[in-house]
C-alpha cells in the first residue's frame, strides 16, 4: 500500500518536473545544460585530482558529463523515457530519507555530474540545499586570474586540510597560509604542521568571522576568507618588538570600533554581543594568553608535552600543580618534580577513577579519561581557593 502511494507521488513529481521544460519550449536553446566536454576543450583541462567526499551546494552543480540530451540547465527531465529511472530514485528517497552520493567533476567553482544525474534532478525538485558527492577537480593550463585562484585555493586546502574557506584573490590565500604558519609556530611552540590548522580554524578564524558578520550585515554575502584577511591586514599593522603582532582580542575590538564609527559616523556605536559571540571572544582571549607566554612558561609546556606525549587543555594549570607539588615535597628543579608528579599524582588519579567507576558500576565508554583527570585537577584547585586547604588524593 505504501509503495503504491510513494509510486503515485513520484510519478506526479516527475510530471511536474517534465512540465517545466515544456513550458519553456521556445526558450530551449537558452536552457541547454552546460556540457563538460565543451568546457574541457575550451579551457585545456588537465591534472584531475580526487578531493574525497564532500557536501556540495546544489546551486553550484550546473552541468553534466554525458546526459545533456536528458536534462535542461535546472536538471528538469526533457524526455518521457526518463520516468522509470527518475521515479525509482524519488521512491528510494521517500523510503530512506536520503540519496546515495553522486560523482561530480569540479572546475573553478562549478560542478558537473559524472554519475547521478537523476539524483541531482530529484534533489533539485525537492529543493535540496546540498548533496553528498565524490568530487574530482580539474585545473586549466590557461593562466587567467580565475585559474590561478583555483590552483592557489587547492594548494592551500591540500596543505592545511581546510576546505571551507573562500577567497576572491590569490594573494588572500597566501596571506592565510602565512597566518596559519605563524599561529602554529607559536601555539604548538615550534612544531609547525599545517595539518593542525583545524585548531586555528576553530579557535581563531571561525570566531573572528562570526563576530565580524554579526556586527556588519553587509558582510553576510562576502567570502569568509576575504572578511578575515581584511581584519588581518589591520591586525598586522601592530607590532610589539620581535613578538607576534598584538593579540586577536584587542585588535579585533579596535577594528570593530574603527569600522563602526566609519560606517555610521557615530561615536556611540556599540559592538553586538550575545552569548555565542561572548564565547567566541573567550576563545580568542585564551589563544592570546597562550601566544604571549614567557619563554620560561613555553619551556615548561614543551617539557610536559614531550614527557606526557599529550597536549592538555589547560597547560598552565598543570604547571601550577607541578610547582605546588615541588614546594610541598621540597623538590628542586622543575623537570624532576614534573616526572614525580606524573608518576605519583597524575597516574594515581587515572587508576583511582577507573577503580571507583568499577565499584560504582559506572561506564567510562565514550568518555575521555585524560580529560576527566584534568577536570579532577582543576576541581582540586577550585576547592583549594574556596576552602583554603589541600585535598588529599583520596579525598579528591
Amino acid at each position: 500500500m505504501k509503495f503504491d502511494i510513494d509510486k503515485e507521488e513520484a510519478e506526479l513529481a516527475f510530471k511536474k518536473a517534465l512540465r517545466k521544460t515544456r513550458f519553456n519550449f521556445f526558450d530551449r536553446e537558452n536552457r541547454k545544460i552546460k556540457e563538460f566536454s565543451v568546457v574541457e576543450k575550451e579551457n585545456q583541462l588537465s591534472n584531475r585530482i580526487y578531493l574525497g567526499v564532500k557536501e556540495v551546494p546544489i546551486g553550484k552543480i550546473i552541468g553534466t558529463v554525458e546526459k545533456a540530451q536528458d536534462f535542461d540547465k535546472d536538471f528538469n527531465p526533457l524526455r518521457e523515457e526518463s520516468k522509470g529511472r527518475w521515479s525509482s530514485v524519488y521512491i528510494k528517497y521517500l523510503e530512506s530519507g536520503s540519496l546515495p552520493p553522486v560523482i561530480l567533476y569540479k572546475f573553478r567553482e562549478e560542478y558537473y555530474v559524472y554519475d547521478g544525474n537523476h539524483r541531482i534532478s530529484v534533489a533539485k525538485n525537492l529543493n535540496f540545499h546540498s548533496i553528498e558527492a565524490e568530487v574530482y577537480e580539474f585545473f586549466s593550463q590557461n593562466n587567467e586570474e580565475i585559474d590561478k585562484l583555483s590552483r592557489e585555493r587547492f594548494s592551500f586546502e591540500k596543505e592545511s586540510g581546510l576546505s571551507n574557506i573562500e577567497c576572491s584573490r590569490v594573494e588572500n590565500y597566501k596571506e592565510l597560509r602565512e597566518e596559519v604558519r605563524k599561529f602554529l609556530n607559536l601555539y604548538f611552540l615550534g612544531e609547525e604542521n599545517l595539518e593542525k590548522a583545524i585548531v586555528w580554524y576553530q579557535r581563531v578564524f571561525t570566531p573572528i568571522v562570526n563576530i565580524l558578520i554579526s556586527n556588519f550585515k553587509n558582510l553576510e554575502n562576502e567570502n569568509n576568507g576575504d572578511i578575515f584577511v581584511e581584519y588581518l591586514k589591520y591586525k598586522n599593522t601592530y607590532r610589539l618588538g620581535n613578538k607576534y603582532q598584538r593579540g586577536y582580542t584587542n585588535t579585533l575590538i579596535d577594528y570593530l570600533n574603527r569600522n563602526k564609527i566609519l560606517l555610521v559616523k557615530d561615536l556611540k556605536t556599540d559592538i553586538n554581543l550575545d552569548s555565542f559571540l561572548i564565547d567566541d571572544f573567550r576563545k580568542l582571549y585564551y589563544i592570546d594568553k597562550i601566544i604571549f607566554y614567557t619563554d620560561d612558561t613555553k619551556g615548561k609546556i614543551k617539557a610536559i608535552r614531550e614527557y606526557s606525549k599529550k597536549q592538555f587543555r589547560r597547560e598552565t594549570l598543570i604547571i601550577g600543580e607541578i610547582a605546588l607539588f615541588n614546594l610541598v615535597n621540597d623538590i628542586p628543579g622543575f623537570i624532576v618534580g614534573m616526572q614525580r608528579w606524573f608518576e605519583q599524582v597524575y597516574n594515581f588519579y587515572k587508576e583511582e577513577i577507573i577503580l571507583k567507576s568499577k565499584q560504582l558500576n559506572l561506564t567510562l565508554d565514550g568518555l575521555n579519561l585524560e580529560e576527566i583527570v584534568e577536570d579532577c585537577i582543576r576541581y582540586s584547585r577550585y576547592y583549594r581557593k574556596k576552602e583554603g586547604k589541600l585535598l588529599t588524593k583520596k579525598e579528591l
